[in-house]
């Protein structure tokens, strides 16, 4: 429900030459600011917002306005999701997820020349596309099951000099430690001597 509302007090309007302006926070914004010559214009902005926001968030149909642009958003990430996967896959796998698609795309062709019915077609591309998906999963899976514990190249690029300061440091503070012990027992070694 606060999706609702938060999308209602956001709501924005296609200005020609301005952009998309949000309304509710243009009009909060006006009375807030008129609220300082005449504060009655506080609780009449108070009073239209609490009549327009949620008379504008629990319309159903307001509501589907909503849930649609959600969907687009998240298809929209899962498409690009669904490149970054891609590109991981080396080029066989890559191949064989072409030709699945292709093959996919065949069996769509098929339902439109056979003139089905708008409904059948657009749950088997659905269907399909799920299956693309699925698959892709799996050649990603078993890429990982086929190269374990590889890191990209830029990644090899960056570690490797910081191993290099690590053994460096680490062989420094070997030294350090040695001459210091060394110089500690020769000291010993001379005091007992004297003695």
């Amino acid at each position: 429900m606060w999706r609702y509302l938060k999308s209602a007090f956001f709501v924005s309007v296609d200005v020609p030459s301005l952009g998309r302006i949000p309304v509710n926070v243009l009009a909060a914004t006006a009375f807030g600011i008129l609220g300082f010559a005449q504060p009655a214009f506080w609780l009449l902005g108070l009073a239209v917002e609490a009549a327009v926001v949620p008379a504008l968030a629990f319309n159903p149909r307001f509501q589907k306005v909503v849930e649609a642009q959600s969907l687009e958003r998240s298809q929209g990430n899962a498409d690009q999701q669904r490149q970054t996967l891609v590109k991981l896959l080396e080029a066989s796998a890559q191949k064989r997820l072409w030709d699945l698609a292709k093959k996919c795309n065949q069996i769509l062709d098929v339902y439109r020349t056979q003139q089905a019915e708008q409904y059948i077609i657009d749950s088997n591309d659905q269907a399909l596309k799920n299956l693309e998906w699925v698959y892709l999963k799996l050649l990603v899976a078993r890429h990982h099951l086929m190269n374990p514990l590889q890191p990209p190249p830029k990644v090899q690029e960056q570690i490797q000099p910081q191993r290099i300061w690590a053994v460096g440091k680490g062989l420094f503070g070997l030294i350090v430690n040695f001459n210091e012990n060394a110089v500690h027992s020769n000291r010993h070694g001379r005091a007992q001597a004297v003695q």
